[in-house]
């Protein structure tokens, strides 16, 4: 039985001191526009730590230039223009956002969120890391629709929701018991 708890109490305390593998949700926003982004990442005590982080999603949650509210994964917003292909990266320096990266055969580091439900041309785009004059400027966001433009300087931070995925911990833990479940029935017998 000394063994069975000394085993348990490792597997915990290993469980509280390994980084928390999980996903950020970020608040962004410029000029009248705003909305989220959700990456992967890893999480610190601290909350989230400077690091590189994958676009699970990106969502509009306001616009007043007429943007459509919606997001990646509800098919109102798709990735497919202007050779930025996901995946989606950002680099965040614990202030602000200093790259965006993406996939593709665009050179520029821009994120494009075309909208998916536009039945005018263009259809709407919001650039990230995008200045007039097809600029890489990293702190620059955009909205560009028919007769619209809104830009600004992007704000990016970390909204501190936090959706951890226990499953890789949870296996662990469940090898483990029955690891040790199994020797002492082995020595029962």
């Amino acid at each position: 039985m000394g063994r069975f708890v000394v085993g348990l109490a490792v597997l915990f305390v290993v469980a509280l001191t390994s980084p928390v593998r999980g996903s950020i949700t970020w608040d962004w926003s410029f000029a009248s526009e705003a909305g989220q982004y959700e990456t992967d990442g890893t999480l610190s005590a601290g909350g989230a730590a400077p690091n590189t982080y994958r676009v699970l999603d990106f969502s509009v949650t306001s616009s007043a230039t007429g943007g459509t509210l919606g997001s990646l994964r509800g098919g109102q917003y798709t990735t497919r223009t202007h050779a930025n292909r996901e995946p989606y990266y950002f680099v965040w320096d614990g202030s602000g956002v200093t790259q965006w990266l993406h996939s593709g055969s665009n050179l520029f580091d821009w994120h494009v969120y075309e909208d998916a439900t536009a039945t005018s041309w263009p259809p709407g785009w919001y650039f990230f890391g995008w200045d007039i004059g097809n600029i890489n400027d990293p702190t620059s966001g955009a909205h560009q629709g028919w007769t619209t433009l809104a830009q600004g300087t992007i704000s990016v931070s970390p909204a501190g929701v936090i959706i951890p995925e226990p499953s890789a911990f949870l296996i662990w833990c469940l090898l483990a018991v029955l690891g040790i479940g199994c020797a002492r029935w082995r020595r029962k017998r």
